[in-house]
């Protein structure tokens, strides 16, 4: 339905609504969503065949969205836009896009200041976003003169106010410098201030509130001695001194010192660390801060300011956005290649690029995205994510999250997407293409026996002083049919230190090994006994814990035979072998299958995936997995692999406690645990240098790539199968890249 242009200028004092646009969709053999602005010179070209493809796996995907949801309650719109919204691009009704509209449940409640929308949660935000900007000249007048003003009131001021202002105080801009200023006084309270923030914080009972009260006894004198007023050092020393706090302590004291609190609620009861509802967090937007989630937040903040004429929220908000890409480009960020929660950061940016004006911004979100395809795609194959990783959950099925963001640009597998993935409907108006060197990073194109070391930031990489170090390292090999990719701080909490992923001519999507240790019988790496430790040299690995006695697992899908040569355990997938040697263990006995089949297994209709595990029994001290991985181009035939693994592969434990595996002339790979920190690791008989060989985002072991970013060097190269990509930021805040391409029928 066309409207006239009169009734899209709707009369409001803070806001300017930007020309109207409804997405066009093609329907025919594929459908083919056209991008809502032309990407122009921010476009990644590909080959004509390349996109062929992609319409053809976007049609596939459509095909799963066939409900309509008019969800809405609490953050139901996480669900219920992206539901909608998918099937109207199949599907076209007038129930989609009146289901768009629907009034929110909690209209007059959680969301009266915002004219009854729901900008409130951080993934209703990201559906909000893609919905007003596709669709709305397929609204009625009267919502899109009622989402107009919820937006404009929305993003008049800051919605979530943080700590985070120090960091605004070097802006450029003098308006923005000012105003951090303004709300960063407002949010300083002095040592008498701070004891009775303290007292009131104890006597609320709650252990988190009792954790927040012991922080600022402990530290009032150091936190509110001197007000900073204009030196911008002294600010920062205030930064540091709350957020040397856990983030449930310094995220408190936002809540408390809140300049905008909620109309309704204010400043919310707390604590922080239980629940995020409006009520509690006192906040006018999700307070959550891990990097998906502020994307969806802060792209929302940004375009609906932008949309509304709101300018110096606008001009906030673009500089947290150059910060943010360079923080990538320089460290990475905290949630790095997670298979859960790296699809959430992207379909957050790629908002930001398909509906932002400014061409800075429009950069910005570019290099996030960009950098964070060039990193998925190391860890992709055939619609299945590998490692290492942190946030993950023991997900070992194809097409989690990230992996089917990947696989709609990548491919590699005639396996399609189970489900409807909710990440898709915000990305396919936005006319994005990851740089070509990136897909063909992910299809492994002429990278077949290449070796890469890359290091990773601290999970809050975005608080001062957490982004100087590296947190963890990692080592990556792709072999012409697999790649093994590990950390050498092993397994944890959220985090997957090893991972095997190897191509799987069933068309399941690549298949997945993972070891583990602990005493829970579970399948999830996180939350192990502790104490596990990885180390890696191309295609061999040991996966050892310093404790002893835990249970020792191997997890792999169950059409992967099995045959004992000895203690030996050799494992055979249609063109990948493990050879697995007992470090200080006894197998419990023969392959088991997993009682409870590993999260999200059966939502792929194979059934098939991560069905089985061995368990092992380790004595005291170190115990582990000596892991050799063999493929046609290094070993020959599995017969020859399997004799080459007792005739030459060798397992030694020396006096002082190192562990070697040697596979022959093919190299070998050592480690030896001190104390409680990082082991010691000798890769090919040479000792690794942790703070000189691996201060790097990514580089390669011999020679160039296929990945090189330095640390803190803002810049990222990618070269894969005969294309080439570079990414850099200028001196001045711009973001700049280059790249070639090959034609070629891919």
């Amino acid at each position: 339905m066309k409207i006239s242009r009169l009734l899209l200028s709707i009369a409001l004092a803070t806001a300017t609504v930007l020309p109207s646009t409804a997405v066009e969709v093609e329907r025919g053999e594929v459908i083919r969503v056209q991008p809502i602005n032309d990407p122009g010179r921010f476009a990644n070209p590909w080959p004509a065949s390349w996109e062929a493809g992609y319409d053809q796996r976007v049609t596939e995907a459509l095909a799963k969205f066939t409900n309509v949801s008019n969800r809405t309650t609490g953050e139901g719109e996480k669900w219920g836009i992206p539901t909608t919204m998918g099937t109207w691009y199949h599907q076209p009704s007038d129930e989609a896009i009146a289901a768009l509209q629907a009034q929110d449940l909690e209209a007059s409640k959680d969301h009266q200041h915002t004219n009854g929308i729901d900008l409130y949660w951080n993934f209703t935000l990201k559906g909000q976003v893609a919905k007003w900007f596709t669709h709305k000249d397929r609204f009625t007048p009267a919502y899109q003169e009622q989402f107009a003003k919820g937006i404009a009131a929305w993003s008049s001021s800051d919605p979530r106010p943080s700590l985070e202002y120090v960091a605004l105080l070097e802006a450029d801009d003098e308006e923005v410098r000012a105003f951090a200023l303004k709300q960063l006084s407002a949010m300083f309270r002095n040592v008498e201030q701070l004891h009775t923030m303290a007292e009131e914080a104890a006597a609320e009972k709650h252990p988190n509130k009792q954790r927040f009260a012991a922080f600022i006894k402990a530290n009032a004198e150091n936190i509110g001695s001197e007000y900073p007023g204009e030196d911008v050092a002294k600010w920062q020393a205030w930064w540091s001194a709350i957020n040397a706090g856990d983030w449930m302590v310094f995220e408190e004291y936002e809540r408390r010192t809140n300049p905008n609190p909620h109309p309704k609620y204010g400043i919310g009861t707390g604590p922080v660390g239980a629940t995020w509802n409006p009520e509690v967090r006192g906040m006018r937007a999700d307070a959550r801060n891990t990097d998906n989630l502020r994307g969806m937040r802060e792209t929302a903040v940004y375009l609906f300011a932008e949309a509304s004429g709101n300018e110096l929220i606008r001009k906030v908000y673009k500089e947290k956005h150059r910060l943010a890409a360079q923080r990538f480009f320089e460290i990475g960020n905290g949630e790095w290649d997670s298979e859960g929660y790296l699809g959430h950061t992207i379909a957050a940016y790629t908002n930001l690029f398909a509906f932002a004006q400014d061409e800075d911004v429009k950069g910005y979100a570019k290099a996030i995205l960009d950098y964070c395809y060039i990193s998925s795609a190391a860890k992709y194959e055939q619609g299945t994510w590998g490692g290492p990783l942190v946030r993950d959950y023991g997900n070992h099925a194809p097409f989690s999250t990230s992996a089917a963001v990947m696989w709609l640009y990548a491919g590699g597998t005639t396996a399609s997407v189970p489900k409807a993935e909710l990440e898709y409907p915000p990305m396919l108006a936005s006319g994005y293409r990851p740089p070509a060197a990136a897909v063909a990073l992910a299809r492994g194109l002429g990278v077949s026996g290449r070796e890469m070391l890359a290091a990773r930031p601290n999970y809050q990489s975005f608080l001062p002083g957490l982004d100087e170090t590296p947190a963890y390292h990692e080592t990556w090999y792709q072999g012409e049919t697999f790649h093994l990719g590990t950390m050498v701080e092993g397994h944890g909490y959220n985090r997957n230190g090893f991972k095997l992923v190897f191509q799987d001519s069933q068309d399941l999507g690549a298949g997945t090994m993972v070891p583990s240790s602990g005493k829970k019988a579970r399948t999830a790496v996180t939350d192990t006994g502790g104490g596990d430790a990885v180390a890696q040299y191309r295609h061999l690995s040991l996966y050892l814990n310093r404790n002893g006695g835990l249970p020792m697992r191997w997890l792999f899908p169950d059409n992967v035979s099995v045959t004992d040569q000895g203690d030996i355990r050799l494992l055979k997938a249609d063109n990948t072998w493990v050879a697995l040697i007992p470090v200080n263990l006894t197998w419990d006995g023969p392959a088991q299958p997993l009682k409870s089949v590993v999260k999200n297994a059966k939502k792929t209709g194979k059934g098939s995936v991560g069905d089985n595990i061995f368990v092992a029994t380790a004595g005291k001290g170190v115990a582990g997995f000596a892991v050799v991985v063999g493929e046609k181009s290094t070993h020959g035939s599995f017969d020859e692999f399997a004799k080459l693994v007792t005739n030459e592969v060798k397992v030694s434990v020396e006096d002082d406690g190192r562990v070697t595996l040697t596979d022959g002339e093919r190299g070998s790979v050592g480690m030896a645990f001190s104390g409680g920190g990082r082991p010691a690791v000798w890769r090919n008989g040479k000792a690794h240098d942790w703070a000189k060989d691996h201060r790097v985002q990514w580089k390669g072991v011999d020679g160039d790539g296929p990945i090189t970013a330095g640390w803190r060097e803002a810049a990222i190269a990618v070269s894969a199968g005969g294309y080439t990509f570079e990414g850099k930021f200028t001196e001045d805040g711009k973001y700049t890249w280059s790249e070639t391409l090959k034609e070629d029928k891919m």
